[in-house]
C-alpha cells in the first residue's frame, strides 16, 4: 500500500512540474448515448449528464478525469419494463489541435440493470472495464464532443456531449 501511494505521489508531482496554470478547468456536460450494434434493436437512447475534470500538462495537452451517470430504457416489447444504467469513472489524455481537440480514455463503469416482465423482475450490477475515444470543438465557454464507449460487457454507444466549462486554477 505505501508503495501504491508513494508512485502516485511521485506521478502527481511529475504531473505537476509540466502544468500549465491556463489550461486546467472543470466541466459539466449533459449527454445522450445511442447503442451501437445489436444493442440498438432493444436500447432505447441514453441520458445523462457527466462531469469532467482537466489539468494541463505540456503546451497542447490535459489529463482528463470522468465521472458520470447514463441511463437505458428496454424498447420494442410492451411487456418489459427497466433498463440498464452506466456509471463511468474514467481517466484519460486530450491532445488540443487549436479549437479542436482528440482524447483517449480508459477507466472502469458501474453497470446496473432491471428489469420486470409479467410480474417477475430481476436486477444486478457489475463492475466493467471501459474505453473510449473520440474528439471534440471548444467554442467560448462551452464544449462540444462525440465518442465511441465500449463497456466491456459487449455494450457500446456513440455517446454526445455538451458541456460547459470553468476555468480553474490547481
Amino acid at each position: 500500500m505505501k508503495k501504491l501511494l508513494a508512485t502516485a505521489l511521485f506521478f502527481v508531482l511529475s504531473l505537476s512540474l509540466f502544468a500549465q496554470k491556463d489550461n486546467n478547468s472543470l466541466n459539466a456536460g449533459l449527454e445522450v448515448g445511442l447503442p451501437v450494434g445489436i444493442q440498438s434493436s432493444w436500447m432505447s437512447v441514453g441520458i445523462g449528464a457527466t462531469a469532467k475534470g482537466l489539468y494541463g500538462v505540456g503546451e497542447a495537452g490535459q489529463v482528463s478525469a470522468t465521472l458520470g451517470f447514463i441511463r437505458h430504457g428496454y424498447q420494442g416489447s410492451s411487456t418489459v419494463n427497466g433498463g440498464v444504467s452506466m456509471i463511468p469513472i474514467m481517466g484519460g489524455y486530450r491532445h488540443h489541435f487549436e479549437s479542436f481537440y482528440g482524447e483517449a480514455q480508459l477507466g472502469l463503469a458501474i453497470v446496473n440493470s432491471a428489469f420486470r416482465v409479467e410480474g417477475f423482475g430481476a436486477s444486478g450490477s457489475t463492475l466493467n472495464g471501459s474505453v473510449a475515444i473520440g474528439g471534440g470543438f471548444l467554442y467560448e465557454d462551452f464544449d462540444f464532443s462525440v465518442r465511441y464507449q465500449g463497456y466491456g460487457t459487449g455494450f457500446n454507444t456513440l455517446g454526445l456531449r455538451v458541456a460547459y466549462r470553468l476555468p480553474v486554477e490547481f
